[in-house]
């Protein structure tokens, strides 16, 4: 896990449930940084416990649905702004089939075998905001586990530095590029390489957004 709030707390986090034989796996990037995006996380954190651990929920897109749901009926009990909300990536793992399902909400995630990079993408619009509605429903998809097999979730916060000689985004590509560079290294150098690559990149410039990229392999 490569973990960089850009404030002393964060809207970024992950989270992580183990039950009746699955493994439930969520990196979250809540709507702010700072206390703001630190508040929504504290919200998203016990709705998520609420879905998962009390209902016994564990179908990433009926999660997200479910999640969806929940935060939009609190914010407009509460009067706050329709626009909090938050992206998601929600990975299950059936540990007796090592059937590997992800959802995921204004995100997208890598796949990384047998030396290809494959990038998922979930829907468009985050989970609460503007755009979600009490039936908005989330894709699903399915991967049978396999040796070798690493995924990667991460928010948009590497990628949206600001940085290189243009001062631009980074960019979801060049991201790609350097998760597959990474993924050959062990777990404490994959934490050293993407923060060089990092720091490389913005140089002298401000860390725009918290950063989180959570991957795993089978090994």
């Amino acid at each position: 896990m490569f973990f960089k709030p850009r404030d002393v707390v964060s809207g970024d986090f992950y989270w992580f449930h183990k039950a009746d034989g699955k493994a439930i796996l969520a990196t979250i990037d809540c709507t702010g940084h700072g206390v703001p995006g630190a508040f929504m996380s504290l919200i998203a954190n016990s709705m998520l416990s609420k879905i998962v651990k009390e209902k016994h929920i564990y179908d990433p897109a009926i999660i997200l649905a479910n999640l969806n749901n929940e935060v939009l009926e609190a914010m407009s009990q509460s009067g706050d702004d329709l626009d909090n909300g938050m992206d998601i990536t929600v990975c299950t793992l059936n540990e007796a089939t090592q059937l590997i399902e992800i959802a995921m909400a204004g995100h997208s995630c890598v796949i990384l075998n047998n030396g290809e990079l494959t990038e998922l993408e979930g829907k468009d619009f985050s989970i609460g905001g503007v755009f979600a509605s009490l039936d908005s429903t989330y894709e699903k998809h399915q991967l049978q586990l396999q040796k070798g097999m690493s995924c990667y979730f991460y928010s948009d916060g590497f990628a949206d530095q600001i940085g290189g000689s243009d001062k631009k985004k980074l960019g979801q590509k060049a991201l790609n590029e350097i998760i597959f560079k990474a993924n050959s290294l062990d777990s404490t150098n994959k934490k050293e390489y993407f923060e060089k690559a990092l720091n490389e990149w913005k140089g002298e410039l401000k860390q725009v957004d918290d950063i989180i990229i959570l991957g795993f392999s089978y090994v």
